[in-house]
């Protein structure tokens, strides 16, 4: 059986570990209306549609189960590129929307990890960097500084 809208929402959310009502205020939503949403309730209108995918990082295709394949492509070119759904001055005035929507993810992720997996995440990032400026030969890139978690 597939995956209502509803349901396709809450696993993305959850997936995300949002809360209803966290990711009502990044939608500029209340968190009654996500839980209509997400219980099939209410359908929620074009332009929450769109917002809600592109919080939650997936594509309106995935979300109307028109694909099941959660993930939007990176690729440049692409038609489901993953990028904003909506223009700077259209995106909420939240914190989280101070970066593009990979970012944002990014860094709700590193939020729910312990003390040694951000560490273990800054390790890996500092060694690609590191790896970046020596393979471009460019001294621009400080990766000496150690960063504390």
């Amino acid at each position: 059986m597939r995956m209502s809208l509803g349901e396709r929402m809450r696993e993305m959310r959850k997936m995300l570990r949002l809360s209803q009502e966290e990711l009502a205020f990044r939608l500029g939503t209340n968190r009654v209306s996500v839980s209509q949403w997400e219980n099939n309730r209410v359908t929620p209108d074009a332009d929450s549609l769109i917002k809600t995918a592109a919080v939650l990082g997936t594509s309106v295709g995935f979300l109307l189960g028109e694909t099941d394949d959660p993930a939007l492509s990176l690729r440049s070119g692409d038609n489901d590129r993953a990028s904003p759904a909506f223009s700077e001055e259209e995106q909420p005035a939240t914190a989280a929307h101070r970066y593009g929507i990979e970012e944002d993810m990014l860094l709700n992720l590193f939020n729910h990890l312990d003390r040694a997996g951000k560490a273990e995440v800054i390790d890996f990032i500092q060694y690609k960097l590191f790896r970046l400026q020596n393979a471009k030969g460019s001294g621009q890139i400080d990766t000496t500084r150690r960063l504390k978690v």
